[in-house]
């Protein structure tokens, strides 16, 4: 008997955390579904892909030169790409790729999922072309709450929460940090993780960190990841981070670290993971510090809270305040068995509630229920 064959969109080359959930799900699939990427190459996604020996045909909504193509010519393209290969099934792993298929619907004789990984203001048009969509994964309740509220037609909104296999993170480090940024045995680290934009919460951070580096002179500081956005004014922010490190003093103590493609195992080197977005629909990094039993201060946005519990498994704040930022880290980094409480309790919650065997069915069953429509 053969197996369904799932087309999987991929908007960006670098395989960032929307794409490596995705990839841990269909890892757990890959014997009840045949799946095949279509997104753009020459970037990290293209090899991870290799890697997983997950079949890659190039699709791309940009053209050579970096811009938007006409959505006439991206769907002849794409269209051409299903009914060659015959998939039966299409996945949209972004919103922006929801939307594209959204408003071009007619063109498709398939089932087409769209998987809705951040919460942005939305025109009229894009919620029509949304609600079009036969399912709309979300990956928080905040997540679906936030476009049911704007006009997404609730009936196709479903929230699956990511998964993660805590077996997979090691909670002994390997201690190589200390050798590759030249620090002696004493430091602690403090980690962000994340891409570097106005939503990720950066400047807050970089903010607090002269009261915090004051009081807690062990502690080093990792900024990984990288600014995607080619935007002016994203570029501009980056600038103006690294130049507020430079005037604090700290440039020996901050490490801009840029994109790691070996989280799993700097994070079992990490004391403590600072989280300072002002919005995070579902953050990955926050499943893979606490799969790791890492102590988390973050803030109380989007679905965190559905994630960890604040005082239990995590130290939970409000977004856009340096200070308290400040005053939560300062005590928190001067308390070690508080710091290995709250690791080991968000490494407890993580194995018992956002399994990735537990999310990799809930998927399997959307993409089941609607082949079964259309046999």
């Amino acid at each position: 008997m053969s197996i369904s064959k799932i087309a999987v969109l991929m908007e960006f080359p670098s395989a960032l955390g929307g794409e490596r959930s995705f990839l841990s799900i269909v890892q757990e699939l890959r014997e009840k579904f045949a799946f095949t990427f279509l997104a753009p190459r020459k970037g990290d996604l293209e090899k991870l892909l290799a890697t997983l020996n997950f079949p890659q045909i190039e699709f791309s909504l940009r053209d050579a030169s970096g811009l938007r193509r006409d959505d006439a010519d991206a769907i002849s393209e794409l269209s051409q790409l299903l009914s060659t290969h015959q998939f039966d099934l299409l996945h949209a792993n972004s919103l922006t790729l929801s939307r594209f298929l959204g408003r071009n619907l007619s063109h498709f004789s398939m089932p087409v999922v769209g998987h809705i990984r951040d919460m942005m203001k939305l025109s009229k048009g894009s919620i029509s072309d949304l609600s079009r969509l036969d399912q709309l994964i979300c990956v928080s309740e905040a997540t679906r709450n936030y476009y049911e509220t704007m006009g997404v037609n609730s009936e196709r909104l479903l929230t699956i929460y990511n998964g993660i296999d805590v077996e997979h993170y090691p909670q002994k480090p390997a201690k190589y940090l200390y050798d590759e940024l030249g620090c002696p045995p004493i430091t602690k680290f403090a980690a962000t993780i994340g891409q570097i934009g106005l939503r990720k919460g950066h400047s807050s951070l970089i903010a607090a960190l002269p009261e915090i580096a004051m009081n807690c002179p062990d502690w080093h500081f990792l900024i990984i990841g990288e600014c995607y956005s080619g935007k002016q004014e994203s570029r501009e922010y980056l600038e103006n981070l690294k130049n507020s490190v430079d005037q604090s003093g700290l440039s020996n103590r901050v490490h801009w670290l840029g994109y790691r493609d070996d989280i799993h195992e700097l994070l079992p080197q990490v004391d403590l993971l600072i989280h300072p977005a002002r919005q995070e629909p579902f953050g990955r990094v926050l499943l893979e510090a606490a799969a790791c039993g890492v102590a988390i201060v973050a803030t109380d946005v989007g679905g965190t809270t559905e994630m960890l519990v604040d005082q239990e498994s995590a130290l939970l704040i409000t977004s856009d305040d340096p200070h308290q930022l400040a005053d939560v880290c300062i005590s928190i980094m001067q308390n070690s068995h508080a710091r290995q409480r709250l690791g080991e309790q968000a490494r407890q919650r993580i194995h018992s509630h956002f399994t990735l065997a537990s999310s990799a069915k809930s998927h399997a069953q959307v993409w089941n229920d609607l082949l079964m429509k259309i046999q």
